[in-house]
């Protein structure tokens, strides 16, 4: 399967054909979350299996997208979604560079993130709790 947009696009355009108006009026996840799924996980997980230059550029835009329209139109599924496959493809992309970098200097930068994280601990907290309660309710 070198090419599973063929039969996935298709099927998530006809399943937010067959969503319609219920676009705008139900939740995001009823209405946006299947056509996206089917749209961006099986690209995603041929990415992750044999990265391709020009599918990885198409993906990371359509991912960009939905996350930006996501945070736009304050809806759940499409933020979500969208930032599932930045992450997923950013770890593939950078994860055999982590063992380039020396031991003492992760070890260094994981000391100073504890540091600042727990001289910042109760801000960050309130901090977490908005982020939480925003993302809680985008529709």
């Amino acid at each position: 399967m070198t090419t599973p947009e063929v039969y996935t696009l298709p099927a998530a355009a006809g399943l937010l054909l067959a969503s319609g108006g219920r676009l705008v009026t139900a939740s995001s996840w009823s209405a946006w979350g299947a056509p996206l799924l089917v749209g961006l996980v099986p690209s995603t997980l041929v990415v992750l299996d044999h990265p391709d230059a020009l599918r990885l550029v198409l993906l990371v835009a359509a991912a960009t997208a939905c996350a930006t329209a996501g945070t736009l139109t304050h809806r759940q599924a499409p933020f979500v979604i969208g930032l599932g496959v930045l992450t997923a493809l950013a770890v593939s992309q950078l994860g055999p560079y982590a063992t380039l970098v020396p031991r003492w200097l992760s070890l260094g930068a994981a000391g100073v993130l504890l540091l600042v994280l727990g001289a910042s601990y109760e801000r960050r907290l309130i901090q977490a709790r908005e982020a939480f309660a925003w993302v809680s309710a985008l529709r």
